[in-house]
């Protein structure tokens, strides 16, 4: 078991006191975000029926799997509908973290709209009055994987077309992950 002690005071981070590093693969949340609906209740459709929300264990379910491989449908779809029908009830409350945050993202993420996201996150952050800092690196090279991924590399379109550019990326994003990690404590 990890145990992350208290965060360092800010001027020991490189990165003006970020301490949480977060992947952002959603701004909106799959539900629709009100209290009286059913956890599962989905907020999207799909050819005119309920989408349903899926826990993160089965993102890949068969019909998925199915679209992504026969259709050429990629995720973002889905993406697009949730931002679209979206509203501020639905936004995740990411200013409910209690600590500085590091948004980590590719332009070229051809999974989820992560730079757009993280975008949005800065925005309610910002709108919030977030008393933590918060910061936000893109890489303009790197594919979906940043930092240490070595699962599913030679799966993703941007990492078959230029693997020396993603893989630099992916060592630049995970030396910007170990140097926030090395000023925690870790025991």
């Amino acid at each position: 078991m990890i145990n992350i002690t208290k965060p360092p005071k800010r001027e020991e981070n490189p990165f003006g006191g970020c301490y949480y590093l977060i992947g952002c693969n959603f701004f909106i949340q799959a539900n629709t975000g009100k209290p009286s609906d059913e956890p599962c209740k989905a907020m999207v459709s799909f050819n005119g029926r309920d989408f349903p929300y899926v826990e993160k264990g089965s993102l890949f379910s068969d019909f998925l799997k199915r679209c992504v491989k026969e259709r050429n449908v990629r995720l973002l779809y889905f993406f697009d509908e949730w931002d679209r029908k979206g509203t501020e009830e639905n936004e995740i409350p990411v200013e409910n973290i209690k600590g500085d945050i590091l948004f980590l993202t590719s332009t070229h993420d051809e999974s989820v709209p992560a730079k757009r996201n993280a975008e949005m996150l800065m925005k309610r952050l910002e709108r919030s009055g977030f008393v933590y800092g918060f910061k936000h690196i893109n890489s303009e090279t790197g594919s979906h994987n940043l930092g240490y991924f070595p699962v599913n590399n030679n799966m993703l379109p941007r990492e078959k077309k230029y693997p020396e550019q993603c893989q630099k990326s992916r060592e630049d994003t995970l030396e910007i992950i170990l140097q926030a990690l090395e000023k925690w404590r870790v025991s």
